[in-house]
């Protein structure tokens, strides 16, 4: 069972996530994987930025921010393109991929979508 299954059975009335964007997408990610996020500057070596991560297209990536987040799994960190927030999403706004997207969704992680506040993400597990 992933990170994400296991908080949405813990708390079916929602799930915490940090939303964050990078390359254009809001992405989120359960916010018990998030260690913290720091100020930082985009050019240090040995930090990818969270297109390369998860799969996106990193010819789209837009001017990266100074946040740099740092996720609980590994102990790794990646550059996102902020602002970086926190929200409680109620588990009717998480919806499982569809099928079809499923099948065929090529990015490492991808477990749900969210509709959240007129917005939607791609939330990523990555546990």
């Amino acid at each position: 069972m992933s990170t994400l299954d296991a908080s949405h059975e813990a708390a079916q009335d929602g799930l915490d996530l940090v939303l964050f964007r990078a390359a254009g997408w809001l992405l989120a990610v359960p916010a018990q994987q998030v260690l913290a996020s720091e100020m930082g500057h985009p050019g240090d070596a040995g930090t990818p930025h969270a297109a390369q991560v998860l799969g996106l297209d990193e010819k789209s990536l837009q001017a990266m921010s100074n946040k740099r987040l740092k996720l609980f799994f590994q102990e790794q960190s990646m550059w996102v393109d902020g602002p970086v927030e926190l929200r409680h999403c109620p588990a009717t706004d998480i919806h499982p991929l569809p099928a079809l997207i499923q099948a065929r969704q090529r990015l490492p992680g991808l477990r749900a979508l969210l509709f959240h506040q007129g917005q939607y993400a791609l939330i990523f597990d990555l546990a």
